[in-house]
């Protein structure tokens, strides 16, 4: 991929992922480094924009969808 678009909902994430606020929590410290470093791993250029979770609906709906699938396959 020559570049990759990241949604989130969750706005400390995508600011922290972006630098754009303070990560002060150890656990997303770690969380932030091991994203970069598989961004990094990908070598492309990428950008993070934080979505609302009110204007969000269709990526829950898909996420939702997914878990279900992940989880019928699991107990298969």
């Amino acid at each position: 991929a020559e570049f990759l678009s990241i949604f989130g909902d969750s706005k400390l994430v995508i600011d922290a992922l972006t630098f754009k606020g303070k990560c002060k929590a150890v656990h997303l410290q770690k969380l932030r480094t091991e994203a970069l470093e598989l961004l990094e791993q990908i070598g492309c250029r990428w950008s993070a924009e934080w979505i609302p979770r009110h204007m969000n609906q269709r990526a829950d709906d898909l996420t939702n969808l997914a878990r279900e699938r992940c989880e019928s396959v699991v107990t298969e």
